[in-house]
């Protein structure tokens, strides 16, 4: 990307930033969440996104915000069934090998979740 056009957004980011601090009467100590502070570095960072800006959640489709929903539930349902469902089968698997040290019978489940 270009510098130039790099030095123009982050002036007017900030500009930006200093103007809805001043519109909310927010101090102008105060650094944005998520900023550390350093002795090099004392500039401010800002995350933004331009208008209609398809990367910004604020603009998805509701079918995309949707189907994103969707797919982080069905990723936490798999976690939590793929460590509770062999808990079920530990008495089935213990009489089927004789395992009959608890170490052994815990074994299944917590080589999953050490691999999870």
């Amino acid at each position: 990307m270009n510098k130039l056009v790099v030095e123009i957004d982050e002036k007017d980011t900030a500009s930006r930033y200093r103007e809805e601090a001043a519109n909310n009467h927010v101090p102008q100590s105060t650094r944005p969440c998520g900023e550390s502070s350093s002795d090099e570095d004392d500039e401010d960072t800002i995350v933004a996104w331009e208008e209609g800006d398809p990367e910004n959640p604020y603009n998805w489709s509701g079918r995309k915000k949707n189907s994103v929903l969707v797919m982080v539930m069905m990723l936490i349902i798999n976690s939590t069934m793929g460590s509770a469902l062999p808990s079920n089968a530990l008495p089935f698997i213990t009489s089927e090998w004789g395992v009959v040290s608890q170490q052994q019978m815990v074994l299944p489940i917590s080589v999953y979740l050490i691999g999870e």
